[in-house]
C-alpha cells in the first residue's frame, strides 16, 4: 500500500509539472511538495496547510519546497511568465517570506549574485473573499531569460513572532504581469464550489471604480487613479497627513455617516492636504488635486490639534457633500478647513457639532474668493481681507455665521455673500456689523445694535433640544449616556441618566 501511495504521488507530481508555466492548485496530495522544519502537511479543502514549528530563536518557521524528483519540472517562458504568485488563505504569517527558485539546477540570483527575492515579495493583491496573493518579479534575476526549467523552488516562511503560527496556501501560479494577477484574483481554482471566494468579504475601504479592496484609507488613496471613487465600509483613522495633488478622488461612506477619525495622538498636522503637483497638463498648466467627501463624519475625537483638519491650496479643491464635523478642535487661526493660495472649497449640507476654533476666526477659513455654500449648512466662516463667499441654492433652517476683521473697509469690501439676498441663512458673527440685501448680494453694514453672540435675541424663548451621539448621529429618544446637545444654535455635552 505504501509503495502504491508513492507511485500515485509521483504521478500527480508529474501531471502538475507538464504544462508550460507553473500552475499548482494543491487539490490533492503531491509528492513534489514538502514542508521543512518537520512541519506536518495537511492537504484539505484544496489547500496545503500546516502548523509552524517553534525554532531555537523563539520564532516559528515552516518552509514550503518543490523538487521535481523523476519528473520534468516546470518549463517557463521568461517573456510570458515574469511573475510568480502564491495565494494564502487570509494573509501570510508574520515574518519573512523569501523565494528561492532555480534554472535547471542553478539557483537564480540578482546582478550581484545575491538572493533576488529575500524576506518579502514585490507586492500583493487582495481577493474579493479577503485572501491575499503575494507575487515575485522573476525578472529581478539576470538568469531568468529565454526558456527556464524550474527543478527546485523554496518559499522560506520564517521568523514568525506573532500568532497565528499556521497558514494555508491555496495555489502557486506564474503570470505575465501584475495586471494579469489582478484580473485573476478571484480565480476559483477548485471549481464553482470553491469556498475560498464564494463569500465575498468587503475590505474596510473599497475602490468602487477598480473593484480593489484595501485595509486603510491611506493605502486606497495612494493606489487610486484620477476619477476613482473610494467607499468606506469601516470607520477609518488618520494618523499621518494624506496628500492628493494630481488626481480627483471621491471618498464616500458605504452607509450614511461613516467616520473618518483623527487618531488620538495625532495633533500636529493636517489630516488631508489637497494642493498642486509638478505635473502639467496638455496645455502646460500644473495639475492640482481634488477630493470630494460625501456622506461622512469627520471626527476630531476632541484632540487639541495645532493645525486644521483639511487644507485646499495652490489650486487644490475640496468638496464636502452631506458631511458633519464633530468633536474637532484646532488652535490654528485657519480653523478646521483652510482654503488659501488659489484653493477651492464647496459646501453642500455641511454641519459642525462640538467643534472649537479660536474666537472670531470661523471653522472654515476663506483666504480666496473660492468658497461656496449650498443646501442646509450650519458652519462658521472667516472671510479674510476683502474676500467673500458664493451662495448656491440654500435650504433648511440652519444658518451660516460669518466672521471677518472688524476693521474691514465696508466700502471696498462690503460684499460678503455673492449671489444671495437671503438673510435667513446667513448672519454676522461680529459685534456692530450686520448683513443687508443689496443688488443680489449680502453686504456688510454698520449696526451698533447687532451682537455677534449667536442666539441672544431668543434667549428668553424655550427652544427644543436636539440630541446627537458622539459620532454626530441624531438620536430621537436618547437613553442613558453622553450626548451632544444642540439648543438654539448652542452646542454642549450632557449626560443623560
Amino acid at each position: 500500500m505504501k509503495k502504491l501511495y508513492l507511485m500515485m504521488a509521483g504521478a500527480l507530481c508529474a501531471m502538475g509539472a507538464s504544462a508550460a508555466g507553473i500552475v499548482e492548485t494543491f487539490s490533492s496530495e503531491n509528492g513534489c511538495w514538502t514542508l521543512g522544519q518537520e512541519a506536518v502537511a495537511k492537504w484539505e479543502n484544496g489547500h496545503l496547510a500546516t502548523d509552524m514549528v517553534l525554532q531555537g530563536n523563539g520564532k516559528y518557521r515552516a518552509d514550503v519546497s518543490y523538487k521535481m524528483g523523476d519528473t520534468e519540472g516546470f518549463t517557463i517562458d521568461a517573456n510570458e511568465h515574469k511573475f510568480l504568485a502564491v495565494k494564502f488563505i487570509g494573509t501570510r504569517p508574520n515574518g519573512n517570506l523569501t523565494l528561492e527558485i532555480d534554472n535547471d539546477g542553478a539557483w537564480m540570483k540578482n546582478e550581484n549574485n545575491k538572493d533576488a527575492w529575500t524576506n518579502k515579495p514585490q507586492g500583493s493583491v487582495v481577493t474579493s473573499g479577503g485572501n491575499t496573493i503575494y507575487y515575485y518579479d522573476l525578472s529581478r534575476s539576470p538568469q531568468f531569460t529565454g526558456t527556464v526549467k524550474v527543478t527546485k523552488m523554496n518559499f522560506k516562511i520564517a521568523d514568525c513572532a506573532a500568532e497565528p503560527y499556521s497558514y494555508a496556501i491555496d495555489w502557486v501560479k506564474t503570470y505575465a504581469d501584475v495586471d494579469a494577477i489582478e484580473a485573476d484574483r478571484d480565480w476559483k481554482d477548485d471549481g464553482d464550489g470553491d469556498a475560498d471566494e464564494a463569500n465575498v468579504v468587503k475590505l474596510p475601504v473599497e475602490n468602487e471604480t477598480s473593484g480593489k479592496g484595501f485595509n486603510t484609507l491611506s493605502d486606497a488613496i495612494g493606489a487610486a487613479a484620477d476619477g476613482d471613487v473610494l467607499v468606506i465600509n469601516e470607520n477609518q483613522y488618520v494618523g499621518a497627513r494624506i496628500g492628493v495633488n494630481n488626481r480627483h478622488i471621491t471618498i464616500k461612506g458605504a452607509e450614511a455617516e461613516r467616520l473618518i477619525l483623527r487618531e488620538e495622538n495625532f495633533n500636529n498636522s493636517l489630516m488631508f492636504l489637497v494642493n498642486q503637483s509638478e505635473e502639467v497638463d496638455g496645455e502646460g498648466n500644473k495639475i492640482s488635486g481634488h477630493i470630494t467627501f460625501e456622506n461622512l463624519i469627520i471626527d476630531g475625537q476632541a484632540v487639541e490639534a495645532t493645525q486644521a483638519c483639511v487644507e485646499a491650496s495652490k489650486g487644490g479643491q475640496v468638496d464636502f457633500k452631506n458631511v458633519k464635523f464633530v468633536n474637532c478642535t484646532s488652535g490654528h487661526n485657519q480653523g478646521l478647513v483652510s482654503m488659501k493660495d488659489g484653493g477651492r472649497v464647496n459646501l453642500e449640507n455641511v454641519e459642525t457639532f462640538n467643534c472649537h476654533v479660536p474666537a472670531g476666526r470661523g471653522e472654515f477659513f476663506c483666504g480666496t474668493n473660492n468658497l461656496t455654500v449650498a443646501g442646509d449648512c450650519k458652519v462658521s466662516v472667516y472671510a479674510e481681507k476683502m474676500y467673500s463667499i458664493g451662495a448656491g441654492e440654500m435650504s433648511g433652517e440652519n444658518v451660516v455665521t460669518l466672521y471677518f476683521d472688524d476693521t474691514r473697509d465696508l466700502t471696498e469690501g462690503a460684499v460678503i455673500v455673492r449671489g444671495s439676498e437671503d438673510l435667513t441663512h446667513f448672519r454676522s458673527g461680529v459685534d456692530g456689523k450686520n448683513l443687508q440685501a443689496q443688488d443680489g448680494n449680502l453686504v456688510l453694514v454698520d449696526d451698533p445694535n447687532h451682537s455677534g453672540v449667536e442666539g441672544v435675541a431668543v434667549e428668553a424663548v424655550e427652544v427644543a433640544a436636539e440630541y446627537y451621539n458622539l459620532q454626530g448621529v441624531k438620536v430621537a429618544n436618547p437613553e442613558s449616556g453622553l450626548y451632544i446637545v444642540v439648543r438654539g444654535g448652542k452646542v454642549s455635552k450632557a449626560l443623560v441618566k
